[in-house]
């Protein structure tokens, strides 16, 4: 029998709208300034909608653990700059030595391709390569396989994760990148403007990572899930086997969900890879916790498996041929 009854929603669909910003058409007002978030060395102010506004500082370190605002240097800056590596734009200021016309400061630093906070690019890749998750240029991505680099700061609690107000308040902790890459049947999971990643824990003891590409209208298009049953087994330097089964430990479900409408449906499952922890911290709370997941893991159309989509849950059908 496998577990992949436990791949429901996993995330708010229905109110990824009110999640990430408000309508222009609502009437209700938005609250500038009610938090900050940092992005690619960039500290963005966000109201109480989820908008973002104006940058708040560029940092020189980096962003820190919870990317809410830039890292501490350790001490204070030798130019009399702020300590803790920020760079709060007064007109503007120099960034990677380049001034935006309207004052935003582009930030690349190490980075070879991707997005430079500012709406420009840090470069271009060439020959086939593709941008992944560390803005690093590398060969092409082979078909149906699934790249993880996840470093994920905070878990969330699974049960609250269709709570609008809970997962705004975590807005912070639902990262605005892509951590799995992979091209899967010709789709780019990848090539959506909207995105989010986070790790969820349950009350059943399992550990889930949930990676969500948007169209720019809020709606999922595809979604990863990989569960990882039971989450003691998650501790650093575990190595985990990508199957089918999922019943033991270190043995990871992955999934691919397909959006048709708003109705998910389980598109492709992982049946070979392996996914390796570092930097684990607390992940048996329900609530809480960090780590980071490297590894990757091959795709299979689960109607090719006997057997297997006539054991999935109603709640999550498989896609159809």
């Amino acid at each position: 029998m496998t577990r992949f009854a436990v791949f429901g929603m996993g995330l708010a669909a229905f109110g990824l709208v009110a999640l990430m910003g408000c309508s222009n058409d609502s009437p209700v007002t938005c609250k500038s300034h009610q938090q900050t978030v940092c992005s690619q060395d960039v500290t963005y102010w966000y109201d109480d909608c989820g908008n973002k506004e104006e940058i708040a500082e560029t940092c020189k370190c980096g962003c820190n653990d919870t990317y809410s605002a830039c890292k501490s240097c350790g001490g204070p800056a030798p130019d009399g700059g702020s300590p803790d590596g920020a760079i709060v734009p007064d007109g503007g200021s120099l960034s990677d030595g380049v001034l935006a016309p309207d004052g935003c400061v582009p930030s690349c630093g190490a980075k070879e391709c991707g997005d430079d906070g500012c709406g420009g690019d840090c470069g271009k890749c060439t020959n086939g390569e593709k941008c992944n998750a560390a803005f690093k240029c590398e060969g092409a991505v082979t078909a149906n396989l699934l790249t993880i680099g996840c470093d994920v700061p905070y878990v969330l609690e699974a049960s609250k994760v269709s709570d609008i107000a809970y997962m705004t308040s975590h807005f912070a902790h639902l990262m605005q990148q892509f951590c799995i890459t992979g091209i899967v049947e010709g789709a780019d999971l990848t090539n959506y403007p909207e995105r989010m990643f986070y790790g969820q824990h349950d009350s059943g003891n399992t550990l889930s990572l949930v990676q969500t590409s948007m169209t720019a209208l809020l709606a999922p298009a595809y979604s990863v899930r990989i569960d990882f049953i039971p989450d003691t087994g998650v501790t650093t330097g575990a190595t985990w086997t990508v199957g089918i089964g999922g019943l033991t430990t270190n043995e990871a479900l992955v999934a691919v969900i397909r959006y048709d409408g708003l109705a998910p449906c389980l598109w492709r499952t992982g049946t070979s890879g392996q996914i390796k922890f570092s930097k684990v911290k607390d992940v048996t709370l329900i609530e809480g916790g960090s780590y980071e997941a490297t590894g990757a893991a091959m795709l299979s159309n689960p109607w090719d498996i006997s057997g297997f989509c006539s054991e999935t849950a109603p709640e999550l059908p498989c896609c159809g041929n």
